[in-house]
């Protein structure tokens, strides 16, 4: 019988390509421009003070010369936002085998170990966006509809995008009261608005809200995202302050009910200036933030406005804008697949920063960062956990220092 190739199958090498593709994004963009601000001192466990001045004071009138009463008078009015910082964390976990075999180039095309912090630090960040694009209450999700365990997030805003494979998050009930326990997430499916899970808690109903993983009690607090801070609410409180003795920490907003226009661009503009004076662009650093779906909608303004010449050469047709070079009203443009889809948000970045405990870095304990687990028995387990840890939260100085386009519709693919 002929030797075949099977027979000789054991001799043969395995061929590895070394480049590994990322099936997966880490959109870190907006945390990325809020720093620490020198301006603020290192927070303690208890509530960080932001002071303000709310009013300046002094009271305008006319009078008599001829010995009429001048009246009183009164000064300047202050009051203080206040925060506490939250602590966050990513816990990172490899086996002994995979630090062992992966960091041999002989044996492995890529070393896993080396990447570990580098990983690490990547998601914390990416999870961080996530969670500045909520409202203070850390509500990432809202489900719709459910498939056990495939849960569906509307059909509108985010959906599942501020979700991510392979994160434990809690679920809540819809007023936020009750706790119904903390599950995997297994995969995302972003374009389809779902989550696949590997179990649902007892007692889930449709409407349920997932929450960061390990957070307790009813009506948490969570990190100050955008949704906070750029608020128009007429009721309740921005840190601390009520928004109905202060209108001054409302959020401009415009209300589009439709599609984008070039109006809603200038009166959100228009309606920052009224609040802060004329000048107010002057001064900060601003930038459009939206979601890809705005930028397309936005776009299609200007595509609509474009003449083509051909050129004495017949030259070929380019009919998109070139995204990199794309500003609106002489403003850049930052675009996330973070944002909501259904509002674009002009930020002041010297109006944010962030209040610290603890800088983002590696946790330790006596210089030492990697620690042993310990087998059910007792006895060492052949793994290492390292931990990312911070103690921060978020603010602006002003929030009618920006302004908000909501209600805005999406091309259907969004």
């Amino acid at each position: 019988m002929a030797q075949t190739q099977a027979n000789v199958a054991a001799l043969f090498k395995e061929t590895y390509r070394e480049v590994i593709p990322i099936l997966f994004e880490v959109e870190d963009d907006f945390c990325s421009r809020i720093s620490s601000r020198s301006d603020v001192e290192r927070a303690g466990p208890r509530t960080l003070r932001l002071p303000k001045k709310m009013y300046n004071g002094g009271q305008f009138r006319t009078f008599s010369p001829d010995g009429g009463d001048m009246g009183r008078g009164n000064a300047a009015v202050y009051d203080a936002a206040t925060l506490t910082p939250l602590p966050t964390l990513i816990a990172l976990e490899q086996n002994k085998s995979v630090k062992w075999n992966t960091a041999n180039d002989a044996i492995a095309v890529h070393n896993a170990a080396k990447d570990l912090l580098t990983d690490g630090m990547e998601e914390y960040k990416a999870h961080l966006d996530r969670h500045l694009m909520t409202a203070g209450d850390g509500v990432l999700a809202v489900s719709t509809a459910s498939t056990p365990p495939t849960v569906t997030f509307g059909t509108s805003g985010l959906g599942s995008r501020l979700l991510r494979a392979g994160n434990r998050y809690s679920f809540y009930d819809t007023t936020l009261a009750t706790n119904r326990g903390m599950q995997t997430c297994v995969s995302v499916d972003y374009p389809n608005r779902k989550a696949t899970f590997d179990a649902l808690p007892a007692g889930f109903t449709n409407g349920d809200k997932l929450l960061v993983d390990n957070i307790t009690g009813a009506t948490p607090t969570w990190l100050y995202g955008l949704k906070y801070h750029h608020n128009s609410a007429a009721t309740g409180t921005w840190m601390g302050l009520s928004r109905v003795t202060y209108p001054q920490v409302r959020t401009p907003e415009v209300v589009a009910s439709g599609a984008l226009t070039p109006a809603h661009i200038r009166i959100a503009k228009s309606l920052v200036e009224l609040n802060r004076g004329g000048k107010v662009w002057s001064t900060g650093k601003w930038e459009w933030f939206l979601s890809p779906a705005q930028r397309k909608a936005y776009e299609d303004l200007g595509i609509a406005q474009t003449k083509f010449d051909r050129g004495a050469q017949h030259q070929g047709l380019e009919m998109m804008f070139n995204m990199d070079k794309l500003s609106i009203d002489g403003m850049s443009v930052l675009v996330s697949v973070n944002a909501d889809p259904t509002r674009i948000d002009l930020i002041d970045w010297n109006n944010w920063g962030r209040g610290e405990t603890l800088p983002l870095g590696l946790y330790t304990v006596e210089d030492d960062s990697v620690f042993q687990v310990y087998g059910a028995s007792g006895g060492l387990a052949a793994a290492e956990l390292t931990y990312l840890a911070q103690i921060a939260q978020y603010f602006v100085d002003d929030p009618s220092r920006a302004a908000i386009i909501s209600s805005l519709t999406t091309d259907s693919a969004f």
